[in-house]
């Protein structure tokens, strides 16, 4: 099963960190973390300063649950959704999104690690955004699901 990150693409469109009074910067993006056959997957930190936004995205199949709560990361609230059509199997079946964030401490590094119990295959990667000093983060997000079977354009 190849899991892309048109998951993930779309989820972060939906899935905004608003600063307020402040422009919001991209900082950085991990390199994109996959797993077969297994129910976790090691997503690396993005390039991260004290005070950023740390979104990590997670698809993963074939539950229809979501991952374990990685420590230290918070739920997105309206950002987990599960959809998909047809008998579960390579490219076809049902998928699981997840969206965690943290305010980055600065010193993040190294791997974090997401448990998917019941799940063989997760896709993840983690992005950062920055902030004026002066401003604070908000969150919103939703979800959806195509349920729908056919091309895909």
């Amino acid at each position: 099963m190849i899991l892309t990150l048109k998951i993930l693409a779309v989820l972060c469109l939906f899935c905004l960190a608003v600063a307020t009074r402040a422009e919001i910067t991209f900082h950085g993006k991990s390199s994109p973390a996959g797993a077969k056959g297994t129910g976790s997957v090691n997503v690396s930190y993005p390039v991260v300063s004290a005070g950023d936004m740390i979104l990590l995205f997670v698809a993963n199949k074939y539950p229809t649950n979501g991952p374990s709560q990685p420590t230290n990361f918070l739920l997105v609230a309206n950002s987990q959704g599960s959809g998909g059509q047809g008998t579960d199997g390579l490219d076809v079946g049902h998928t699981y999104t997840t969206v965690y964030y943290k305010i980055a401490s600065g010193v993040e590094s190294g791997l974090v690690g997401v448990t998917i119990t019941g799940g063989n295959s997760a896709a993840g990667v983690m992005i950062s955004y920055s902030k004026g000093a002066s401003s604070t983060w908000d969150m919103v997000a939703t979800n959806g699901a195509d349920n729908s079977g056919g091309a895909t354009s």
